[in-house]
Formats: C-alpha cells, sequence, structure tokens
C-alpha cells in the first residue's frame, strides 16, 4: 500500500447467544455494509479451514471449530446494515429482530462484545496501521478465534455445567461451552454445504471467458476441471462469452463459477437452553456450587492470558508485523486520495469491469 490513509476496516461479527462464541466474521471497506454481512454469515456457514485458506492463514494455525447458521438469524444493525440487504436475507433465513442503530442496548449480547477504546485527552489523533488490508484482515480473524477461548463466559453455564466443566477440568470459554452443548444436541446451528454457502452469500457477477480462463478485473481465475470443461469448448465458438461467477468481498484469491448447473472453485493464476430442573436445587448445594464456578473462573483467567499471547504470537509469525504496529500522528484521518483512494476502490472492486448479475 502507499503509506497514506485509506478507507477503514468494517468487522462484522456474529456472535452465539448461549454460548458467546464468535461464529463468523466477515469484512468490507468503507462503511458497515451488506458486504461485510454477507461474508460473515459465510464464514458461520462453512469450515473454518477454508476461511484461513481464504485469507491465507495456515489452517493448523487457527483453533476455531464454530460453523453453522441459526434459523432465525439475528442482525445486531437496523438501517445501517440496509433494508435491501435484510430482505435478501429472508428470502433464505427469516430474519428475528433488527436493533435500531440508535439503541445499542437492544442487542445486549452481541454490543458488549465489541472492541473497547480509550479515549485519550487532548488533542485528536489517530493510529496509522502498518499493516496493508489484508494485514488487518488477518489480525481480525485471529482476534475472533482468540475470543472463543478467552472470553470468560462462567456467567452462562448452567448448574448442572458447573459440576461438568469442574469434574472434567475444563476452562469456562465459549470453544469449551460450544463443544458441551453440541455434545448434548443442545444447539440450532443449521449446517448448509459449502456450495450453497457461495450461492447464498457471495455476489454474483457475469464474467468474460477467453482461452485463459475466467477474467475478474486484471487477472484469470482457471483449474484443471474448468479447462476440461464444455464451457472452454464454446471459446472461440461463441463472441463474447460470458459465466455466471461468484465473488467474495476482499477476497481476490478464488472465485466461483455456474458450469452447467455445477459450481467450480477456480484459482487466480499467473499469467444452549437452561433446563427447568436447573433452578430446583438446595440452599447448601448453591453454596458448594458457587465455590466450583470461582475455581472454574480462575483457572479460565489465567487460560484468557494464554490464548491472547498465543494469538498475537501466531498472528506475527504469519505476517511478520506486531500486533499493535503503527505510530499515532496528530489530527483526525484524513479522507483517502491520491493513491490510497485509488488502492480502496480497486480492492473493493470498483474499477472492475465485471458487472453485477
Amino acid at each position: 500500500m502507499s503509506g497514506e490513509p485509506s478507507e477503514p476496516l468494517v468487522v462484522a461479527e456474529a456472535v452465539c447467544v448461549a454460548s458467546g462464541a464468535v461464529v463468523g466474521i466477515g469484512f468490507s471497506l468503507g462503511g458497515e455494509t451488506g458486504e461485510a454481512y454477507r461474508s460473515m454469515l459465510f464464514c458461520m456457514a462453512v469450515p473454518k479451514d477454508y476461511i484461513a485458506r481464504l485469507y491465507g492463514i495456515p489452517p493448523d494455525k487457527l483453533n476455531w471449530q464454530m460453523r453453522g447458521i441459526s434459523s432465525a438469524f439475528t442482525s445486531d444493525r437496523g438501517p445501517a446494515g440496509h433494508r435491501k440487504f435484510a430482505e435478501r436475507l429472508e428470502q433464505r433465513f427469516p430474519i428475528k429482530t433488527i436493533a435500531p442503530s440508535y439503541d445499542g442496548k437492544a442487542k445486549a449480547p452481541v454490543e458488549t462484545t465489541h472492541p473497547k477504546s480509550t479515549k485519550l485527552e487532548g488533542a485528536p489523533s489517530y493510529v496509522l496501521s502498518d499493516l496493508n488490508v489484508m494485514g488487518m484482515i488477518k489480525r481480525e480473524v485471529f482476534r475472533a478465534a482468540a475470543k472463543n477461548h478467552s472470553k470468560d463466559i462462567s456467567g452462562r453455564l448452567s448448574e448442572q455445567a458447573i459440576h461438568d466443566f469442574y469434574n472434567a477440568r475444563l476452562v469456562a470459554t465459549p470453544h469449551n461451552y460450544w463443544q458441551y452443548l453440541s455434545a448434548r444436541m443442545r444447539t440450532h446451528a443449521r449446517q448448509i454445504s459449502l456450495e450453497e454457502a457461495v450461492r447464498s452469500f457471495w455476489t454474483p457477477v457475469k464474467l468474460a471467458v477467453d482461452r485463459d480462463g475466467v477474467k475478474f478485473r486484471h487477472r484469470h481465475y482457471s483449474s484443471r476441471a474448468m479447462l476440461e470443461s464444455p464451457l472452454m469448448k464454446m471459446v472461440g465458438l461463441t463472441k463474447g462469452l460470458k459465466v455466471q461467477a461468484y465473488v467474495l468481498s476482499l477476497v481476490a484469491r478464488v472465485i466461483w463459477v455456474d458450469v452447467s448447473g455445477s459450481l467450480m472453485e477456480l484459482e487466480a493464476t499467473s499469467r444452549a437452553r437452561v433446563d427447568g430442573e436447573d433452578v430446583l436445587v438446595p440452599i447448601s448445594q448453591l453454596a458448594e456450587t458457587e465455590k466450583l464456578l470461582r475455581q472454574i473462573q480462575s483457572k479460565t483467567r489465567e487460560s484468557a492470558q494464554a490464548a491472547i499471547s498465543r494469538a498475537e504470537s501466531d498472528f506475527q509469525d504469519v505476517t511478520g508485523v506486531r500486533w499493535d504496529a503503527g505510530q499515532r500522528k496528530k489530527g483526525s484521518p484524513p479522507r483517502p486520495k491520491g493513491s490510497a483512494a485509488h488502492e480502496a476502490k480497486v480492492v473493493k472492486g470498483s474499477t472492475s469491469g465485471g458487472r453485477a448479475a
């Protein structure tokens, strides 16, 4: 990148109300748009090793097991998420509630997970990160995964879960609670295939096809299966040949195309709910349970710090840049201009030759 301020990276997170787990994360540049929500929903729906691959993270560095979409999806934004996006989602998943942007308390379980910042006294300033867009995306993916191993959710545990966690010597993190609830079939997570997730949440576009493959922006995308498909036999025989394709915001490594009704992945080429019985316990058991809970909380705090340190170390191993790298500068961030503005347009696809389907 040019080293000049660009448009801010918007991060959308999906949080499980029962376990407190971060189930998905999505990104966009400039504003909290439908693109960030769509990529977040896609992240929820697919295995996280695929997400790691999309963003250039070694899968063994990403300990993130959560997968699935609730049949009653809840958004933590209203007007900012815009109604057109909500209506489009509603065709596949009913929107349970949409919180107004002015009322953060309407989605307290989600709002409390948003990153907090410290207000500094004196003249306004901002941090110009040493990371480029992909570096920041990788950091936020690591951060989301780390939350599942560092957040203390002991307050969410049922009476039985407290005893089970204590006996199994488990710390009270979203990761462990998700596993605990899933093993007992207490989950509303809906599983869909990778192909269905692509059709649902990636942006459909029509792209040109030539002898080198499918062209998106300045790149060509292809695969062995694509080169052997009937579509490539039509190159040269059909003028202006185009194919239905699917692209994901801020992901340039792969695209998907629909060939004869089947999806193909192409790579860029060079050239819990609590039971009623849980509240029916004697006072003596409450005291014992509280003692066990405090021990779980103590272990969880120790485990949380280790998880955060591990995430920061893994991020630096992958990117070669420190987690909090950047310089504080005086004033407010200026609007992107020159090469920075152009770079933001390229990353968002504004200069793409493809048109929305």
